[in-house]
């Protein structure tokens, strides 16, 4: 996964840059797996994943599909928990979504290597799956 030794300073600088007033953020547990998960409520018989896993430059495809109206919020963690990009924020009627993140954060600022997490938050139901990315 790290061969390179670019992707390793990249790793490396970003480890760094954590301190003490980094605020970690609960994540439900990540989904590794690249089948679709079946879930319950406003997710139900969902498929929640990111595709290709792992994802080249960062750029990736997240799918889900929703089993009533509701709204849906999307976003892209690091593994610390904080929220560096937001995919979709609003009200979506049921069905099936997919939405594209390019591997960049919200500064614009080109995500390093390593290991990310797409949220998906609709009504009091939190999905999360897992994904690496390398550049």
């Amino acid at each position: 996964m790290l061969t390179n030794a670019d992707d390793r300073a990249a790793l490396a600088r970003f480890i760094e840059s954590i301190d003490a007033s980094t605020e970690p953020f609960p994540l439900s547990a990540p989904r590794t797996r690249l089948t679709p998960a079946v879930t319950d409520g406003p997710v139900k018989k969902a498929v929640f994943l990111a595709s290709p896993n792992p994802a080249n430059k960062g750029r990736t495809t997240i799918t889900f599909t929703l089993a009533s109206p509701g709204v849906a919020l999307v976003g892209i963690y690091d593994p610390l928990g904080r929220r560096i990009a937001t995919l979709a924020d609003g009200f979506r009627p049921a069905g099936r979504y997919q939405v594209a993140w390019d591997g960049r954060s919200r500064d614009g600022t080109a995500a390093p290597s390593g290991v990310y997490f797409a949220r998906l938050e609709v009504a009091s139901t939190l999905r999360t799956t897992a994904f690496v990315v390398t550049r």
